[in-house]
């Protein structure tokens, strides 16, 4: 006779699972690297100060004590959770499209393309620009990105890129907001669309601005 409760409980257990799954995501995605994508942004705005200044800011930020140990607590490692839970809340994802709206379904197929997108574009990224030294013998310089940035696949490859991380993290920061019970009910949750939007526009703004530095002759 206990059998048949079993399957309810299971039920319940999977589904709280995946709902822990998801806040962790949002977590993840919004705390650590949505703060680091500010500041890279940011930081690589120095491109328009000129090569000097900015090789001089690049030399200081890997000069710092245990910059290598905080930058894998902070965002290496933070990254590879976001993704692994990421992965595991996609597989588990069974949408209905009759509970949400026409805009809120784009934005879930959009978030999901592109996580894709960028799972392609942040290994490259990394390999290209992070460990360049490592991989081509070629100092992390104003130099190297702006010869880098004269191959039009190079350019195309990373405006995609900007465009994907702005929108991923802007709509993840509404999915934050829902998760952990921030935005309550329809009205609130249309309002945080549009600031959602707006951060959007925002971040593709500041990347874009970091990016123009690099394309002076």
């Amino acid at each position: 006779m206990s059998e048949p409760a079993a399957v309810p409980a299971a039920a319940e257990s999977a589904a709280l699972g995946h709902f822990t799954s998801r806040r962790l995501m949002s977590l993840f995605g919004v705390v650590p690297l949505g703060t680091f994508m500010v500041y890279h942004f940011y930081f690589h705005s120095f491109s328009h100060a000129g090569a000097a200044v900015y090789d001089e800011n690049i030399r200081r930020l890997y000069a710092q004590p245990f910059h290598l140990a905080v930058a894998f607590l902070t965002v290496y490692l933070p990254l590879a959770w976001h993704s692994v839970l990421g992965f595991i809340v996609t597989t588990r994802s069974r949408p209905n499209f009759l509970q949400f709206t026409f805009f809120r379904n784009w934005m879930y197929t959009l978030q999901r393309a592109s996580a894709i997108g960028l799972a392609l574009f942040i290994p490259a990224h990394l390999v290209k620009a992070r460990f360049s030294q490592v991989f081509f013998h070629q100092p992390i310089a104003w130099e190297h990105l702006n010869e880098g940035f004269r191959s039009p696949l190079t350019l195309g490859v990373y405006a995609l890129g900007i465009l994907g991380a702005s929108f991923h993290l802007a709509n993840g920061l509404w999915n934050f907001a829902v998760d952990w019970g921030i935005l309550v009910g329809p009205r609130a949750q249309k309002a945080g669309s549009w600031v959602a939007v707006l951060s959007f526009l925002a971040l593709a703004a500041m990347g874009f601005w970091a990016m123009s530095g690099f394309l002076a002759k």
